[in-house]
C-alpha cells in the first residue's frame, strides 16, 4: 500500500498536469 503522503503528492501532480493541460 502507498503512503498517504505518497498519495498527496502523486494527487497534487495529476492536478497540475490537469490544470495546465485546461488552462
Amino acid at each position: 500500500m502507498l503512503d498517504s503522503k505518497v498519495v498527496q503528492l502523486l494527487n497534487q501532480q495529476v492536478n497540475k498536469e490537469f490544470y495546465s493541460a485546461y488552462l
